[in-house]
């Protein structure tokens, strides 16, 4: 929540902003303080674009922004087709972190793990050309989502203990 109000105060100076919700929890698991289920990422961002709807810029402009999900996150699918419904999200542009592992897995026809963030367990097994075809068909559907090489982008940034 507080991200959320640092993201207000963030576009309300004009700035654009991006997160990666992949640390969250996915839907339905387990919270292990309460004993309650997660809601998992894709509500969180649901969140975050009713809010980002509330700052404008000079014009009235709205304030764009980028949700990222892993695509080891065992809620990949669901964020894959949340833009289907053009109601959904509108203030958000969503890509899927893809890994080099992903994209051996795509080129060698192989099956890809989806890992609990938390737990580090594997929750499901995909074949990684299927779940491609889907981003590649909702991509040509909608526009979104996209991908962002996340070992690539990692290898070539200049100040990695940024973050």
């Amino acid at each position: 929540m507080r991200a959320i109000s640092e993201n207000v105060i963030a576009h309300k100076a004009t700035c654009g902003t991006g997160f990666n919700f992949s640390n969250l929890r996915s839907r339905n698991a387990s919270v292990g303080s309460t004993g309650e289920l997660a809601a998992g990422p894709v509500t969180f961002m649901k969140a975050f674009d009713a809010t980002q709807g509330t700052i404008r810029t000079k014009g009235g402009r709205n304030q764009g922004a980028m949700a990222i999900l892993n695509i080891d996150h065992p809620d990949i699918e669901e964020f894959i087709q949340m833009k289907d419904d053009p109601a959904q999200m509108t203030h958000y542009n969503i890509s899927v972190g893809v890994t080099d592992a992903f994209m051996d897995a795509w080129e060698h026809d192989g099956n890809f793990d989806l890992v609990d963030p938390h737990k580090k367990q594997v929750v499901k097994t995909v074949r990684a050309r299927e779940l491609f075809r889907k981003i590649s068909e909702h991509a040509w559907k909608t526009g979104d989502p996209g991908v962002i090489f996340l070992d690539a982008m990692n290898e070539n940034n200049p100040l990695p203990k940024m973050g």
